[in-house]
């Protein structure tokens, strides 16, 4: 394996640095983006392709302890939950070489690290579920904001997480209960606190501790018609909190999956899509971003840390489903979903999806996702770039959908076509940028890991809109993958040689006395009520194979 690469002669896009489509060189050296390549580099011919820096995948759930219970809950092939061994190659294939999974409980976290081992090639990291954690809730209603901040930033180091995601706030307490978070003002029972304001003290914690990613929000209410009004107030709760001034992101808030909780009505007779107020408001708040959550049409497991929302589709489409509660942390669902063009509702979705990628206005407020394995596949990301950047391939899709969607969707009226830059911000840089990892991944300037993808499609011969297909061919499967200045992928093929990427977490300082103290209260309130102490909570660095740790200096 050659110590140095040279790319030479690709039609380069990095957003990051404001290159759109020049033709550069790229040289690696030491795993990383340099000014000058070695003499005796290895030299990959890139010209007529596309280069980029390596994609990212900010919401994903592909290892888990969430996705064990798919795999058990429905056989192959009706489900495609890949295996760890299947997943890295999925991913690398596309050129994608960073995945967020987005919802871990934080004791079973040596499940996802375990999981992360054995996945080849990419680099991970994973979210740790906080919205209905008991601990948490008790800081909360009490108003007890540090001592809070210094117990998250205790669970991220002691789990190796990312971040903090909330799903369903304050959903799995009520669910534990057999209810459900149907108000925002319902106060949580057992708490003096309703879901608006876990939202709120865990948004001004995650500025406390400066964490590089802001929270990540499934918000209450996700799939019903209506909810539109939901997530518009958790927004508007937090408009007057102020962004740490040491993080890089622009963003106080991330809407996960913005598609599921974007729709109207009163119930599924009068179902109709709301992607317009969400696109409203977040073209007027530059502190909020999302990932689209797009709909494919397909069957699928899906799987959800919000088990009140998997009973619902559950007894929605008359099937059978599974749950699962954890002490003092959340639950899980899992069903069997189908997404079919010819069902109204499907339709719909499909489109709304789209709609907001569309229409709002600042890519770097948008992300592309699928919520896999819930909406679509990680398998159907150039399907849809290709629905992004061609009109003409979404008019192919418009066309055999219900024949109601012409007269009642916006989609089939908007002209708009991503650019080639804008599916570089879209897929890798805006997520860059929203993990605070841009001075190192999601672009090719120096000094940046060498994560660097190269495309077989031609953009000066071809017009991506009208070649749309071709451009799905590509992305489908890049030409050259180099991982961390590996190169992984030659010519389409996949080395066999197994590369593992980093595991990247966060480590947030606090003062020491309030730490101490903080955690000297927990270990006595989980030894007098719980079944788990923190032991049962550490992870040792020994279960991670390459563990990359981000140092982070709180406001504490």
């Amino acid at each position: 394996m050659a110590d140095s690469i040279l790319i030479k002669n690709g039609y380069v896009y990095d957003p990051i640095n404001n290159i759109n489509g020049e033709t550069l060189d790229i040289s690696i050296k030491d795993r990383k983006i340099v000014e000058k390549a070695s003499a005796d580099a290895e030299v990959i011919d890139a010209s007529n392709m596309i280069v980029m820096p390596g994609a990212i995948d900010i919401h994903t759930h592909i290892s888990s302890q969430t996705v064990n219970f798919g795999r058990m809950f429905t056989k192959p092939p009706s489900q495609p939950l890949y295996t760890t061994s299947q997943i890295g190659q999925e991913y690398i294939k596309q050129g994608y070489t960073l995945f967020i999974e987005a919802a871990v409980a934080a004791h079973l976290a040596r499940h996802t690290h375990l999981e992360f081992q054995d996945i080849p090639f990419i680099d991970k990291a994973f979210l740790v579920l906080v919205g209905s954690d008991s601990h948490v809730m008790d800081f909360l209603k009490k108003d007890r904001i540090e001592e809070c901040a210094a117990y998250l930033s205790w669970l991220l180091k002691s789990v190796k997480g990312y971040g903090l995601k909330l799903a369903n706030p304050g959903g799995a307490e009520m669910w534990a209960w057999g209810k459900d978070t149907d108000s925002l003002e319902k106060q949580i029972l057992g708490y003096d606190l309703n879901p608006l304001d876990i939202v709120t003290g865990l948004v001004r914690v995650n500025e406390l501790l400066n964490l590089p990613h802001s929270i990540h929000i499934h918000p209450n209410q996700a799939g019903r018609p209506g909810n539109i009004d939901t997530t518009i107030e958790t927004l508007e709760s937090i408009q007057d909190i102020e962004k740490s001034s040491q993080v890089r992101r622009n963003q106080l808030i991330h809407i996960a999956h913005a598609q599921l909780h974007s729709y109207g009505g009163q119930d599924w007779e009068n179902f109709e899509s709301k992607s317009q107020t969400i696109v409203d408001y977040v073209n007027t708040h530059e502190q909020v971003e999302l990932d689209i959550g797009q709909i494919t049409f397909h069957t699928s497991t899906a799987i959800f840390p919000d088990g009140a929302y998997a009973y619902y589709l559950a007894k929605m489409a008359n099937s059978r489903w599974i749950s699962n509660n954890i002490e003092l942390e959340g639950n899980f669902g899992a069903i069997t979903l189908n997404f079919s063009p010819e069902h109204y509702i499907d339709a719909i979705k499909w489109t709304i999806g789209l709609e907001i990628a569309l229409q709002v206005t600042n890519p770097w407020q948008v992300q592309l996702s699928t919520d896999h394995p819930n909406m679509g596949l990680v398998t159907d990301y150039p399907k849809v770039i290709s629905w992004l950047i061609s009109k003409l391939a979404r008019d192919e899709i418009v066309d055999t959908l219900h024949p109601d969607v012409q007269n009642n969707a916006i989609l089939p009226h908007l002209e708009r076509e991503y650019s080639l830059h804008e599916i570089a911000i879209i897929t890798r840089a805006s997520q860059a940028k929203s993990l605070g990892l841009d001075i190192q991944r999601g672009h090719l300037g120096i000094g940046a890991v060498a994560d660097v993808v190269v495309y077989n499609f031609d953009p000066k011969a071809n017009d991506p809109s009208k070649e749309y297909k071709l451009l799905e061919k590509a992305f489908s499967h890049a030409e050259y993958v180099i991982k961390q200045g590996n190169p992984i992928i030659k010519k389409r093929i996949i080395d066999p040689n197994v590369f593992t990427g980093s595991t990247l977490w966060v480590d947030a300082k606090v003062n020491e006395d309030l730490g101490n103290k903080t955690l000297e209260n927990l270990e006595r309130k989980l030894e007098r009520y719980s079944s788990i102490n923190t032991p049962n909570l550490y992870v040792d660095s020994s279960y991670l194979k390459n563990s990359e740790k981000i140092m982070i200096q709180s406001n504490l």
